[in-house]
């Protein structure tokens, strides 16, 4: 699960549940979806790990049964801002 230090963001990503997925979540409840398989195409996968590029403008997460690592950039180009939590 990662953090973001000034947005009040938390990203974690599913584990054991069908649809594979990063996610967000705000202080004030709100949850938002960055990534999310669907039906033919990695749906029956599991989301694992998340990552930040050290310039924070990368969020990078693996696919456990396909072996794929995603990559995700925001639209506006700005950072994820993040840090970890355990």
């Amino acid at each position: 699960m990662l953090r973001g230090a000034k947005q009040k963001y938390i990203y974690f990503c599913e584990d054991m549940g069908e649809n594979p997925g990063i996610y967000a979540r705000t202080d004030d409840g709100t949850y938002f979806t960055l990534f999310q398989g669907i039906d033919g195409r990695y749906a029956d996968d599991e989301t694992i790990g998340i990552a930040i590029s050290p310039g924070g403008k990368r969020l990078m997460a693996g696919l456990q049964d396909g072996g794929i690592i995603l990559e995700l950039t925001r639209d506006d180009g700005g950072t994820f801002d993040l840090e970890l939590v355990w």
